[in-house]
């Protein structure tokens, strides 16, 4: 269509303003920034200790599924948390920081459970 024919029916064409970066998107961010390194350090520890243990003899089975265990439980409960009607109705923003306040503890729980388990 020609500007000029859109501009008289419609006005003219004005592009959407990016929504505004708020500091709860950054704290959000901060959150899920802390709880992925706490993930990948407490699952490259587990790796560790169970190729130490199995370079060993004895058997990783165990402690691979705690682990995993734990890191499943704390996926579901994140979900179960994010598909409340409450947290469905705060702005993403505001539902990202609380998700990712809620998933920090999560990883050193895990390594702290799977580690009592291997020792």
């Amino acid at each position: 269509m020609d500007p000029h024919t859109y501009a008289r029916l419609y006005s003219p064409w004005r592009p959407a303003a990016p929504p505004p970066r708020t500091g709860v998107a950054r704290l959000a961010a901060a959150a899920w920034t802390v709880t992925a390194l706490t993930l990948y350090a407490g699952t490259f520890l587990v790796c560790a200790v169970a190729t130490l243990m199995s370079m060993g003899g004895d058997p990783v089975g165990g402690v691979l599924r705690c682990y995993g265990l734990w890191l499943v439980t704390g996926a579901a409960v994140l979900a179960a948390v994010a598909l409340l009607p409450p947290v469905r109705r705060l702005p993403a923003p505001w539902r990202r920081l609380l998700l990712g306040v809620l998933a920090c503890p999560l990883a050193p729980m895990a390594v702290a459970v799977t580690w009592s388990v291997a020792v």
